[in-house]
């Protein structure tokens, strides 16, 4: 096999495997609803609802920006919060349209280039960005799943209660115990023949990297995705529309984030049937729930993406002529 095939091949796989397992997933969703009155669902979705979404996600995007400046000076890298929230404001869009597994993170790799050119420093920054939105959302996983449960009367709440606690206080003591976990980085990054100065710059940025901060801004997006799909419901007059976005918003959340799909099409209405069919919400009315919240996302991808395409625009330009007066 040629040197260069195998990388290929792997991209290939890459963008290939979401796409079939989108189709597929949207393949079996239809089994079990009516497309249309899904889709009619999802367009009458109440404007109110769709607008305090969109300001939601806006006020999400620069959390985000600001989670990525405090990660960047961890690593040394000064970056305005307008920049941060610019490049994740194109990244955003992105995951929208794109294979989950490379969409956002192809994007948000592309636009740092902007300002480093140092490949450490932009891998680390989109790995430890990555991990602490896991970890953040997680949590609340773990907090959901019991008692989501509960409320649909599992026989298995008390064992999943207990289990979800153990992994809970072992996501919380991994955090309390990162610095004395640097000795175990660097010998696993050591053993994947990763170069050494490499490894002492990740090291150094793991320490720094204010951890404690930057999974707790992880949390409060988190949240404000559950409340946009919590307003998603109230417009739909679902029964108890905040309850059921608490409780199944985190398990829905995760599922569509997961690198299985594009832009989480499939597994995302499957996840809103299987989460939300429980607690008394229909297939049809979930999976319109489902469409209308990415149809928010959407419109504040696009606006989002517009207006820091335009102030990068504008930053570059300026740059240039600093340099060109210089």
């Amino acid at each position: 096999m040629p040197p260069g095939l195998k990388p290929a091949l792997w991209q290939a796989a890459k963008i290939a495997v979401p796409v079939l397992s989108s189709v597929l997933a949207l393949v079996i969703v239809g089994q079990f609803i009516d497309w249309r009155a899904a889709l009619d669902d999802a367009l009458r979705a109440p404007p109110w609802a769709m607008a305090a979404g969109v300001a939601l996600i806006w006020l999400q995007l620069s959390l985000c920006g600001l989670r990525l400046r405090l990660l960047a000076l961890s690593f040394g890298a000064e970056m305005p919060l307008r920049a941060a929230t610019s490049v994740w404001s194109l990244s955003y869009l992105g995951g929208l349209v794109l294979p989950t597994s490379v969409g956002s993170e192809l994007v948000k790799g592309a636009a740092l280039l902007g300002w480093t050119r140092l490949p450490v420093t932009i891998i680390g920054l989109l790995a430890l960005e990555r991990l602490a939105a896991i970890l953040a959302l997680l949590l609340l996983v773990l907090i959901a799943a019991p008692l989501a449960a509960w409320r649909i009367g599992s026989e298995y709440t008390l064992p999943l209660g207990m289990l979800c606690a153990l992994a809970f206080a072992a996501i919380c003591f991994g955090l309390a115990m990162r610095q004395r976990a640097a000795a175990g980085l660097r010998w696993l990054l050591t053993a994947c023949r990763v170069p050494v100065g490499v490894v002492d710059k990740l090291v150094a940025a793991v320490g720094a990297a204010p951890l404690g901060r930057v999974v707790g801004l992880s949390l409060a997006i988190h949240l404000m995705t559950l409340i946009v799909i919590g307003l998603l419901l109230f417009g739909f007059s679902s029964p108890s529309p905040l309850l059921e976005a608490a409780l199944g918003g985190p398990l829905v959340t995760f599922a569509s984030l997961l690198p299985i799909s594009v832009g989480g099409f499939g597994v995302r209405e499957g996840a809103f049937i299987l989460v939300l069919g429980p607690m008394g919400v229909d297939a049809s009315q979930a999976v319109g729930v489902a469409l209308a919240w990415w149809g928010v996302q959407v419109m504040a991808g696009l606006t989002a993406a517009a207006t820091a395409a335009a102030w990068l625009l504008a930053s570059r330009q300026k740059r240039v002529q600093r340099e060109l007066s210089a």
